[in-house]
This record gives C-alpha cells, sequence and structure tokens, in this order.
C-alpha cells in the first residue's frame, strides 16, 4: 500500500518556551546497520536490531522495564516477526513475562512500504499521550516461531487503560529492507504549565454544508468546550 505521515519536531526546550501543544517527547532514538551481519539480503539481523533497540534506551536513560508498549516493524513474516521477537527478547530479557504490550499499526491500515515507520510512531505518540494500550487485529496465537513465550512482550485484542506508572514509554521499530534498523522511544509529554493567555477578541469560526450540519457543528464545540475548557486563543487558532 501507499501512505503517507507527517510530525513537526521541535527541542522540547524551544515547544515549552513557545507554549507549544506537544503530543509526546523523544528523549532517544538509535540507528544501526546490519552490514555483513545477516544470512541474506532479506534476512535481518537479531544482533542489529537488538543493538539499536538497546542504544536508543541508553540514549534515552529509559529502563527497559519502564516500556509498557512496543510498536513493532511487524512485517508479517514468520521469519521477519520471529528475527524481531528474538532481537527485542534479547534487550528485554531481565523483564518479567507479560508486561509488556507488542503491536503492529499494519494490522490496520497494512504496509505503507517508505511511510511505515512515520505511521508507527504516530501510533505510539497517541498511545502514551491518552494512556491507553491500543489492540491488535486479527491475532488469535503467534506463529510457532516467535518465541513470545521468552520475553516480556503480550499481544493485546483489547484496547486497554495504560498501566499505572510513572511515565508512559514506549518503544518504535522499523527495519530496512537493506539492513538498516531505526528504533525510537516515545515519553509522554509534560505537563501543562501555566501560560499568559492572548487577549481578545478572538474569531471562532465553523463552517458546515448546510443548516442542519452547522447545528451539529455547534453543539458539538459546545460540548466540547464545556467539558474542558481550552485557552480561548487555542481554541480560535
Amino acid at each position: 500500500g501507499s501512505g503517507a505521515g507527517v510530525v513537526v519536531l521541535r527541542r522540547l526546550s524551544d515547544a515549552l518556551a513557545d507554549h507549544d501543544h506537544i503530543h509526546a517527547v523523544l528523549p532517544g532514538w538509535a540507528m544501526t546497520n546490519d552490514g555483513a551481519d545477516r544470512a541474506g539480503y532479506a534476512v535481518p539481523s537479531p544482533a542489529g536490531q537488538a543493538a539499536a533497540i538497546a542504544e536508543a534506551l541508553a540514549v534515552a536513560e529509559v529502563d527497559p522495564a519502564e516500556v509498557k508498549l512496543i510498536e513493532a516493524h511487524g512485517s508479517g513474516t514468520p521469519l521477519g516477526d520471529a528475527i524481531e521477537v528474538a532481537a527485542l527478547n534479547r534487550v528485554y530479557r531481565d523483564v518479567p513475562p507479560g508486561t509488556c504490550a507488542l503491536g503492529s499499526v499494519k494490522t490496520n491500515i497494512g504496509h505503507l512500504d517508505a511511510a511505515a515507520g512515520v505511521a508507527g510512531l504516530i501510533k505510539a505518540v497517541l498511545a502514551v499521550r491518552h494512556g491507553v494500550i491500543p489492540p491488535n487485529l486479527h491475532f488469535t496465537a503467534p506463529h510457532p516461531e516467535v518465541d513470545l513465550a521468552g520475553g516480556p512482550c503480550f499481544v493485546p485484542v483489547k484496547a486497554t487503560d495504560w498501566p499505572d506508572t510513572s511515565r508512559r514509554v514506549a518503544g518504535v521499530s522499523a527495519f530496512g529492507l537493506g539492513g538498516t534498523n531505526v528504533h525510537v522511544v516515545v515519553e509522554e509529554p509534560p505537563g501543562p504549565g501555566s501560560r499568559v493567555t492572548a487577549e481578545g477578541p478572538h474569531v471562532l469560526p465553523v463552517s458546515a454544508r448546510d443548516p442542519e450540519a452547522l447545528r451539529q457543528a455547534l453543539s458539538a464545540l459546545r460540548d466540547r468546550l464545556a467539558a474542558d475548557p481550552p485557552d480561548l486563543a487555542d481554541a480560535a487558532y
């Protein structure tokens, strides 16, 4: 399939200073290449994948036990998935079993080729932001070659609340056919800080295709503003 994804990256200090809406923080990432350490062009290396994951966690200063969701590359092939889980089991070998959810957005939207990585990143950002472990479609049992029992991961099939932890942390993997391995650590955004409310008046336009749709849009906007009153300047932006 084909797809596209767009994210805006800023230094956290700059985003906080400008009072940006921060969806998540990326405290660390790493990239490796399998090089000659692979059995064939299309055969990934568990050592290369494990090195990228371990380095990203080290850069982010995150203990593997803190990670409660891994958004996997999840190619959907018995060999690729088995190697990816083997790499995860190496890095997370000291983490108790059944404590880290494992999923892939490919179960929802398919493989987007070059856009697959950013799709997984966006999914993980939404998960840590909202505190929800997302489910996976079409899963009943792991392939016999995929050793989920040898590590901490399980595959959730229904949405659940994020475990009660000091901070919400996820990991995202994306692997290239030529042996490039990338892993990004995603952390929940910091709490909202104080800000100076912009002086009004503000224009809050609402449009719709017909009068009835306009009434519905106004009603939905009214309910949303009443449930969680935002800064009016933010709502009008």
